[in-house]
Formats: structure tokens, C-alpha cells, sequence
């Protein structure tokens, strides 16, 4: 029989979880500022003599609160754009992760960013949810993911589109990273000196068309 942890000892890890962006409107207006600047500069024969001017766009960084019974508040799609984020903490399991919704659903007059932030709103919820025996046991991202988009089919009051997610488990009595991807949403794993010691591979039926999870809306015209 395994060995479980003593709960009472606490997690044997610690986890620092943030998050980086920027909106759509702030990234257009920046670049549009940049090109008006390097075109006047180039313009007055300064480029020569004078440092390259630093591309900064205006990225927000968050820490985002970890604690048991702490809830991720997602970003409106101003500010969030078509992606949202969701974190969760399970007993000594802190679980997170993205859904990337399709852009090519506003052709048809869907707004993709609500089926990406009700995407994650359900899996935050799923997570919430599991089941584990033991504080030390580890989360099921695949089953987070599954539960989250069969919640999410069967809502009285759906929400059209598609997008891709990931869905990550970090356990933090071992250690362990789980993670579950349907996709083009992939992730790298640094080591302590920044370097690549495994990036998660694409998922795409061909290029430009990932996987995805998809609901489509009903024709009631019949």
C-alpha cells in the first residue's frame, strides 16, 4: 500500500503563480506610437547617432493569490482579450490554466471571449469540486477538463464557440506537475537556470486549425 503524507506536516512546496498581458487597445496604441517615433527619428537622420529606441509594450504583471479559498477573478475581454486564465487550490494541489478562444468565431457574430471565460469559470468550478481522500493526493487535470466542458454542454443557457485549453495540476506535497492539453495552448518547463527541459508540442489537425473544444450553435430554423 502507498505511503500517503501526513497532511498535518503541510505542503512540502512552495508555488508563486502570476500572470502577464495586455490588452488588444493598449498593444495597438503602443505600436502605433512606436512606428510614428522610429519614422521622426528616421526621418531627421538621427538613427545613426542615436541608441535604437526600446520596444516596451505596456505588459501587466499579476501575482495572483494561491491560498485555499482564494477564487481567480477573469479579466473582461477588453482587458483580456479572447484568452482567460483560472486557478484553483485542491488541499496540497494548486491547479491553473488557460483556454484560447477561436477569433474566427466573430465572422459569424459570436464574441469568443465568452466561451473562453465560461470555459474557465466551469473549470475552476470543476476543480473546486474533485474529490481527493487525502490532502496529499494529486488533481486529475484530464478529468478537471472533461467534467468542465461537459458542464458547459449541458448549461441551460450555453455559450456558442471554441477554444483550446490547458489544464495543469502542480502538486505540492511531491511536486508532481500534471497537465492536460487539447491544442495549440502548450507550456515549457524551466529548469533553476531558465533553460528548456520539456516543451509540450501542438495539436493541430494542420496548420492554423488546432484542436479544440467546440459548441456550435443550434439552427432553429427547422
Amino acid at each position: 500500500m502507498p505511503s500517503v503524507i501526513n497532511a498535518a506536516l503541510g505542503p512540502r512546496f512552495q508555488a508563486v503563480l502570476a500572470s502577464a498581458w495586455i490588452s488588444k487597445h493598449a498593444a495597438a496604441k503602443y505600436v502605433q506610437d512606436y512606428v510614428r517615433r522610429v519614422q521622426a527619428e528616421t526621418k531627421n537622420n538621427d538613427s545613426a547617432t542615436r541608441e535604437p529606441i526600446a520596444f516596451a509594450p505596456p505588459i501587466q504583471v499579476q501575482v495572483l493569490d494561491v491560498a485555499e479559498g482564494s477564487a481567480y477573478e477573469c479579466l473582461d475581454a477588453i482587458n483580456g482579450g479572447e484568452d482567460s486564465l483560472f486557478h484553483a487550490r485542491i488541499k496540497q494541489n494548486l491547479v491553473y490554466g488557460v483556454a484560447d478562444g477561436v477569433g474566427g468565431w466573430n465572422e459569424s457574430g459570436i464574441d469568443p471571449s465568452i466561451f473562453s471565460r465560461t470555459l474557465t469559470a466551469y473549470s475552476a468550478d470543476a476543480a473546486q469540486r474533485t474529490f481527493l481522500l487525502h490532502d496529499s493526493d494529486e488533481a486529475d487535470p484530464k478529468d478537471i477538463m472533461r467534467r468542465a466542458f461537459a458542464g458547459m454542454r449541458f448549461d441551460n443557457v450555453p455559450a456558442y464557440g471554441s477554444a483550446t485549453e490547458l489544464v495543469m495540476s502542480l502538486s505540492l506535497a511531491t511536486g508532481r506537475l500534471r497537465t492536460a492539453q487539447l491544442g495549440d495552448s502548450t507550456y515549457v518547463v524551466l529548469d533553476n537556470q531558465q533553460r528548456a527541459k520539456f516543451v509540450a508540442a501542438e495539436q493541430q489537425h494542420r496548420f492554423n486549425m488546432p484542436y479544440q473544444l467546440t459548441i456550435p450553435p443550434v439552427d432553429d430554423s427547422g
